[in-house]
């Protein structure tokens, strides 16, 4: 459940929301993000973004758009599917117009949910930073990355073991290939040289035929 300062900061991005509708449309979110098939993409999840914005609040230039950006962004999670990021950012839409957040809003809000798709290129600085800030468990501690890995795995219990290393390598080395995991200078200094550890580490693992436990 969500602490009753970051209750209090979901208010303060809707000030022209009635609370009880407030407080049911944060409901919902938890509804989902307390779905059964979930263990990485959960209500941790969000709160470890939004810290991650906190430190850099003032830098973006709207960063309630980003905040509720954040925490629709995988409102919408189902592993067996590929449009999870553009149902979310419709559902975002539909549920923050109807909080009265205004329609320019609105579609800032579904742009920066989409920016959340991999492989992504961010169209403006917020978007770099929201980007950054959800990636930016690669860069974690190595037992933190550790413990993500093995709650994605999780999540794709349903696909069996090979095929999942296979798919999983794919992806660490399309993200090692990269000139930079991350977007903004500020990520690339305090995160990547974990991250390409982390994503080295991961891989290799993999490529042993290593794979988390589903």
């Amino acid at each position: 459940m969500p602490t009753a300062l970051q209750l209090d900061r979901w208010y303060a991005l809707l000030p022209d929301t009635d609370q009880p509708s407030a407080e049911l449309a944060i409901a919902r979110l938890l509804t989902r993000y307390q779905e059964p098939h979930r263990a990485y993409h959960t209500l941790d999840h969000i709160t470890a973004c939004l810290a991650h914005l906190d430190a850099h609040w003032h830098t973006l230039d709207n960063p309630q758009a980003a905040a509720l950006a954040l925490w629709y962004h995988d409102a919408v999670y189902d592993t067996r599917r590929q449009d999870n990021e553009a149902r979310s950012a419709d559902l975002a839409r539909k549920e923050l117009s109807a909080l009265g957040i205004n329609p320019h809003q609105c579609e800032d809000i579904h742009n920066l949910i989409m920016v959340t798709r991999h492989p992504s290129q961010p169209h403006n600085a917020d978007a770099r930073y929201l980007l950054d800030i959800d990636l930016a468990i690669l860069g974690a501690s190595p037992q933190a990355f550790a413990r993500y890995e093995q709650q994605v795995r999780q999540e794709y219990h349903w696909v069996p073991e090979h095929l999942y290393c296979e798919g999983r390598g794919k992806l660490l080395q399309s993200l090692l290939a990269a000139p930079t995991p991350y977007h903004t200078a500020v990520f690339r200094d305090s995160h990547e040289v974990q991250a390409r550890a982390n994503l080295t580490q991961s891989l290799r693992q993999l490529q042993a035929g290593q794979c988390p436990a589903a």
